[in-house]
């Protein structure tokens, strides 16, 4: 998460990925309860949710594989990859 910030901007990039962590843990929570309602069809009811997060995390995925290409070329790793070597 470094290489991608400002230098001046470094703590408040790594304090959005911690509060990106936290958001996640909330979600999780979220779906715990959308799951575990002790119903009779409740094994339905678990496909179901879990269907709908599968088809969601194929789409996000899908989008992350076609930006990909852009983030490593900001990242410079060309540059990073030179300075190594003596």
């Amino acid at each position: 998460m470094t290489r991608l910030s400002v230098p001046s901007m470094v703590g408040l990039v790594m304090g959005t990925w911690f509060l990106a962590m936290a958001a996640g843990n909330f979600i999780a929570g979220l779906i715990a309860r959308a799951t575990g309602s002790g119903d009779a069809g409740g094994v339905t009811q678990v496909l179901d949710v879990y269907s709908r997060i599968g088809w969601f995390a194929i789409v996000v995925g899908g989008l992350v594989l076609l930006v990909s290409p852009y983030v490593k070329r900001l990242m410079h790793l060309d540059l990073i990859a030179s300075e190594d070597k003596p």
